[in-house]
């Protein structure tokens, strides 16, 4: 019975490739549409127009797939996959492969959950450690371009929408959508400078 449940492969609309839809990029774009873009009419005009069909997550709205997925874009293009964020997650990356170095950590401390991480980020005595640290904890972040080029990970959707009994792609039937993408997605395999 436990390997029923955790066995992901089972439970198509918790977890699939990107373009798709699915409930872990509907829960993280729903929280940054409130958090990040400050707008929870996004959540409230797209969640009901969020259906199950063929055990695959679709949208049963056309105009409710486009303001998810151009407002998921707008994450990637101004959050996302811009060079504060992506600074951010490099400082702390480097912290945690710090602490890794210096034993700190083993694998099996990352099974714990975040706190007793940072307990252990925080109380420990490594200078390189502390000043990604304070740096990460300060509000005026002092994003300083390093002249290091990034190449983010694309974050987008390109969500079905049910026509009919059919499930066709967004950007078959919004092609200025499709473009849009397409023009990100070539911008983005640009890489960001950090």
């Amino acid at each position: 019975m436990e390997e029923d449940v955790t066995d992901i492969t089972k439970f198509s609309v918790l977890d699939t490739e990107i373009p798709n839809l699915c409930a872990d990029r509907v829960d993280y774009a729903f929280r940054e549409f409130d958090n990040w873009i400050k707008n929870h009419e996004l959540i409230e005009k797209c969640l009901p127009a969020i259906t199950v069909d063929k055990e695959m997550m679709v949208f049963n709205d056309i105009e409710a797939a486009f303001v998810f997925a151009s407002s998921f874009l707008r994450l990637q293009v101004g959050h996302y996959g811009a060079p504060e964020p992506i600074r951010r997650y490099q400082l702390f990356s480097n912290a945690l492969r710090q602490a890794m170095d210096l034993g700190i950590f083993v694998e099996k401390d990352f099974y714990d959950g975040e706190t007793p991480i940072l307990q252990k980020l925080e109380s420990c005595k490594d200078e390189k450690i502390q000043t990604n640290l304070e740096i990460l904890k300060n509000p005026e972040f002092p994003y300083v371009s390093h002249g290091e080029k990034i190449i983010k990970k694309f974050r987008h959707v390109d969500p079905l929408v049910l026509i009919g009994r059919d499930a066709k792609k967004l950007s078959d039937l919004k092609p200025e959508f499709g473009e849009t993408l397409s023009r990100y997605r070539e911008e983005n395999k640009l890489g960001v400078e950090v």
